[in-house]
């Protein structure tokens, strides 16, 4: 598979979940005001470069993967970023952070880590 491919499943993958946000505000019987369009499309843009670029960095060895990936780029800007807009400190509890980024649930499960996510995209 060539990387304009992995590249072009991974930008899909991250605008899909807007495709779905354009859908829902197009047959909303009540209009949703829409601020900045440009400043949105922009952002857009950057998300599916960001999506196609972190499929060929993550080495994507199937489409189903670099789609995977692609979905998982605004997830992994927010991880990146750590910080909790409402707060300003990181989202995870202490442990996790010490765990690397895995969050203790109820029962003694635990959320899958990002490293442990995507190591099991690329197989």
């Amino acid at each position: 598979m060539s990387q304009l491919e992995i590249f072009v499943f991974g930008g899909i993958g991250a605008i899909a979940p807007e495709i779905l946000r354009w859908r829902r505000i197009v047959t909303s019987p009540r209009p949703i005001p829409f601020r900045h369009p440009v400043l949105y499309v922009l952002v857009s843009l950057l998300f599916v470069a960001l999506g196609g670029a972190l499929a060929i960095a993550f080495e994507s060895q199937s489409r189903y993967a670099a789609l995977y990936v692609g979905l998982a780029a605004p997830t992994l800007v927010s991880a990146g970023l750590g910080k909790s807009r409402r707060t300003g400190s990181s989202s995870a509890p202490p442990a996790a952070r010490e765990r690397g980024g895995t969050v203790a649930l109820a029962g003694g499960h635990s959320r899958l880590g990002i490293r442990r996510f995507l190591g099991a995209l690329n197989g």
